[in-house]
């Protein structure tokens, strides 16, 4: 399935955000390739993506369904401009950060972070959990998660309190800032079932064996 991305800016930051996304897709072509691998035998039936993530997945997989998370408005509108674009109704867009809890974090537009820098903008929060309860998703097949410092927020309460039943098949960590994190949860899911399939300078691949 073929995808067009068309993109238009809402403002010279949102633009500088386009670039951004350009330059990652390049960076991240190896990464976007071993989800596809690692992921391609399954039944697919839900997918959680990230950013231009989501063009890549629903291009490669035609069927499933997609949630994709991002919480500034300017890029949510861009989402969701080009997932009408390209008749993509399966795409779910969440216009939220992911986190250890339910509130309100301040966000930092440039470093694209609730950990690095002074925020500027206030977002909601949430849990990768409530996401996953509140759109009725019983199975990950496949998760990309990259939040710029956080990632063991989110990724620690989601292993302890859900279901394992609920846990992805696959998942790919970008781990850039791994010294940040206060717990490992690439050693916890190594620990607890998963095999490291791939790693890149950027993100670590992880498959689900038990």
């Amino acid at each position: 399935m073929n995808i067009s991305v068309s993109v238009y800016a809402f403002s010279r930051r949102c633009a500088k955000a386009l670039v951004c996304f350009s330059r990652q897709a390049g960076r991240s072509a190896k990464s976007v390739h071993s989800l596809r691998r690692i992921c391609h035998q399954a039944e697919y039936s839900s997918i959680l993506a990230l950013g231009f993530y989501t063009f890549f997945v629903a291009g490669g997989w035609p069927s499933v369904t997609i949630v994709s998370v991002e919480p500034i408005h300017e890029y949510t509108a861009l989402l969701k401009f080009n997932i009408r674009a390209n008749d993509l109704e399966r795409v779910l867009v969440e216009e939220v950060a992911l986190s250890d809890r339910e509130g309100v974090a301040e966000f930092n537009r440039e470093t694209e972070s609730m950990t690095f820098s002074a925020g500027e903008v206030s977002v909601r929060t949430t849990t990768l959990q409530h996401i996953a309860t509140s759109r009725g998703i019983h199975k990950i097949d496949c998760m990309k998660i990259d939040v710029e410092g956080v990632e063991d927020r989110v990724l620690m309460p989601f292993f302890r309190f859900a279901a394992k039943s609920l846990w992805p098949k696959a998942i790919i960590v970008e781990h850039a800032s791994r010294l940040s994190w206060e717990e490992d949860c690439l050693v916890y899911a190594k620990a607890n079932g998963y095999r490291e399939q791939m790693q890149t300078a950027l993100n670590t691949g992880l498959v689900l064996e038990v």
